[in-house]
């Protein structure tokens, strides 16, 4: 699997590819995080307003909105995503 994280000033949006079978497994831990119990090392999460999740075939998108005066740190973000398709690989 593999990730990209595009930022901009209102959003920062990632793209999962080549889940290879897991897409069922990467979402589930994505849904976690999307109703509060999110299990990445990071305190990134205090941070999220709201979190939107979309599926295309092989691809999973991830759209995350900080609160307001907020802003994400990417590199940790990117732990985050890194943690939670190692888990999904691990199952």
């Amino acid at each position: 699997m593999k990730f990209k994280v595009l930022e901009d000033e209102s959003k920062l949006d990632i793209e999962i590819e080549g889940l290879h079978g897991k897409q069922e497994t990467v979402l589930k831990s994505l849904q976690a995080c999307a109703e509060g119990r999110c299990t990445c090392p990071t305190p990134e999460y205090d941070k999220l307003d709201s979190m939107a999740l979309t599926q295309d075939g092989d691809r999973i998108g991830v759209s995350l909105k900080p609160k307001p005066g907020q802003k994400f740190e990417r590199s940790a973000i990117e732990t985050c995503v890194q943690h939670t398709i190692d888990k999904a690989e691990d199952e």
